[in-house]
């Protein structure tokens, strides 16, 4: 299988900070986001490495999807985004009703679902749901820009008074700075009911090619796997899973603006990244495969001298590393992973349309 029949697809995530972008355009492939309504928040220097993929075409079931979005988003006003999210999980994810939330309030409004079978109602639901996360993903962003600049001012404030980090009154002034983000990430409130709707949506859409899931952050993986190998466990099997470190590599988040533009210039003139990427593709598509293995370390140690180079040359300090890793697993299909994530939405029979190769997963961090 050559590398044009691979894809990959950031998950669970709908929206990426700008430290994402700027990670994955070096680390990995093109990838694309799921899309709802509305299309993801691309910068304009990642347009070329990222892209949407719609999931759903009927425009009855978008305005559909649209309507009940505007409703939630309408009580948000009064209950916040996060409490609305658990209260739809709680309805219609975590519970066995037949009959959903959306189903009971168009019977009480006078608009049935007359040709909409309960399999469609259950992807509207999916929809809905992550057009929710999405608001909540985009709220943090939004928050975290402005912990961003206020961090800015104070570096700022304390160099004027002579400051220095570690220096005590750093200590006295920074009790006057609440936190203004929360701890917990916008991207893993409610994680499973997160990635159970989103698989809904990307095994509906029937993909044809060789996906490969793309995992922002080490907690979404984690929690994909204790699923499946609970529902492996019920069924009296044992999950076998391949797990492969495939590199650190400097976080490239903190770099001035400027200065990442001039490296992403220099490493794609280099052709580093399109070895690597292309040696990623092979061991993807084989990973037992020692010889491939090596030969994907050599070529991603050629982009990460390359990039270390830069940076020393730039001046720049390193702040940290991120590092890629390959979960592959061995003896469950497409199908089997929907039915243990999913099995409400799950549809017998769709495995047939379903990939034929193995899930494959990346993870950042």
């Amino acid at each position: 299988m050559r590398s044009n029949t691979l894809r990959y697809f950031l998950f669970p995530c709908m929206l990426l900070s700008e430290g994402g972008f700027r990670n994955l355009s070096v680390l990995s492939p093109p990838m694309s986001f799921l899309q709802v309504l509305r299309p993801p928040l691309i910068p304009p220097w990642a347009e070329a490495h990222f892209s949407g993929c719609p999931t759903i075409e009927e425009s009855e079931t978008l305005e559909r999807i649209g309507h009940h979005l505007k409703g939630y988003q309408d009580l948000t006003g009064l209950r916040g985004g996060d409490s609305i999210m658990a209260s739809m999980a709680h309805d219609w994810i975590a519970t066995g009703s037949e009959e959903s939330r959306l189903e009971i309030q168009s019977k009480l409004k006078g608009k049935g679902f007359e040709s909409l079978q309960s399999e469609r109602e259950r992807l509207v639901e999916a929809a809905v749901f992550m057009e929710m996360a999405r608001d909540l993903e985009e709220r943090d962003l939004e928050l975290s820009k402005s912990y961003a600049q206020v961090e800015h001012l104070e570096k700022e404030f304390l160099d004027i008074l002579g400051i220095e980090s570690g220096d005590e009154g750093e200590d006295t002034l920074g009790t006057l700075t609440p936190p203004l983000v929360s701890e917990r990430s916008a991207s893993n409130f409610m994680l499973p009911q997160r990635i159970t709707c989103w698989f809904r949506l990307f095994f509906k859409r029937n993909p044809a090619e060789h996906p490969i899931f793309v995992a922002s952050n080490r907690e979404v993986l984690e929690d994909l796997l204790e699923t499946v190998e609970s529902a492996f466990k019920r069924s009296g099997n044992t999950l076998t899973t391949l797990q492969v470190p495939l590199f650190s590599f400097p976080k490239l988040d903190c770099l001035p603006t400027d200065t990442y533009r001039k490296l992403l210039e220099e490493v794609e003139k280099s052709k580093d990244t399109e070895s690597c990427f292309q040696s990623l593709e092979d061991l993807l598509n084989a990973p037992r495969d020692t010889t491939l293995r090596e030969k994907f370390a050599a070529s991603a140690e050629n982009l990460r001298q390359r990039v270390t180079n830069f940076l020393s040359k730039a001046g720049s300090a390193q702040l940290g590393e991120t590092a890629l890793t390959l979960t592959a697993l061995e003896n469950c299909t497409h199908d089997e992973l929907w039915k243990s994530l999913d099995k409400k939405g799950y549809s017998a029979g769709q495995g047939a349309n379903l990939p034929k190769s193995l899930p494959v997963f990346l993870c950042l961090g």
